[in-house]
């Protein structure tokens, strides 16, 4: 099994049930873009939002088990496969008190250069980093 180079934990809030009692798939892909976003900040080793250069070009989740108030839920992040311009991150969220798988699914992650408005390459240091975790 591959281990995870990155893992947040987040609180499940009332505002992200649904009329179920249960998180809304919808707020899933909020959990992952905080998950990704504090671990990507890391590898491009960006301080700043300003120095985000990368868009979402693709995202898809599975539901494995709902999760209601109060879990406690956990977001692992790892890369898979790393290319040129582009690179697939992927995801699982667990609940953490019954260890209990809840979501998982990817995204493909685009370096992009807003100022050209296009697709850029993947820095040195940044490719290193994601393909090291990768490997792991």
């Amino acid at each position: 099994m591959a281990s995870f180079p990155f893992a947040m934990a987040v609180p499940v809030r009332f505002r992200d049930l649904d009329g179920m009692g249960h998180v809304n798939n919808a707020v899933y892909f909020t959990y992952i873009e905080a998950a990704r976003t504090e671990y990507l900040m890391r590898v491009m080793e960006s301080k700043r939002l300003e120095d985000v250069d990368w868009i979402v070009a693709s995202a898809n989740l599975n539901f494995r088990k709902p999760a209601g108030y109060g879990d406690p839920l956990e977001v692992r992040v790892r890369p898979t496969k790393v290319g040129t311009t582009s690179f697939t991150l992927y995801y699982e969220v667990w609940d953490t008190k019954e260890d209990a798988l809840v979501a998982d699914g990817e995204t493909v992650i685009v370096m992009f250069d807003y100022a050209k408005g296009a697709k850029k390459p993947i820095g040195h240091k940044a490719r290193k980093r994601l393909n090291a975790d990768a490997a792991k």
